[in-house]
């Protein structure tokens, strides 16, 4: 039985995944609190981003599952839109 040495294949995406996280969190979270009293510091400001991206995504999925029929309608108005 031979082994698998794919091992890059699996800590390659991993990897560019914890920083490409780490960079949409800690970002955002940078801005607001340079925008922000120094009371409401970088720690606070990156739960509040991690709380927004949890509920973004929870609701976008509830969205998803509660209007399949509607949701190709809906994404075309949205070509339809003049930026």
């Amino acid at each position: 039985m031979k082994h698998y040495k794919g091992g890059c294949c699996i800590t390659v995406p991993f990897v560019l995944l914890v920083l490409v996280g780490t960079v949409f969190m800690t970002g955002p979270a940078g801005l607001l609190a340079r925008l922000t009293p120094e009371t409401l510091a970088t720690n606070f400001w990156l739960v509040v981003v991690l709380i927004y991206y949890f509920l973004a995504t929870v609701l976008f999925s509830m969205v998803l599952w509660l209007q399949k029929e509607s949701l190709p309608l809906f994404l075309l108005t949205l070509l339809d839109y003049p930026i």
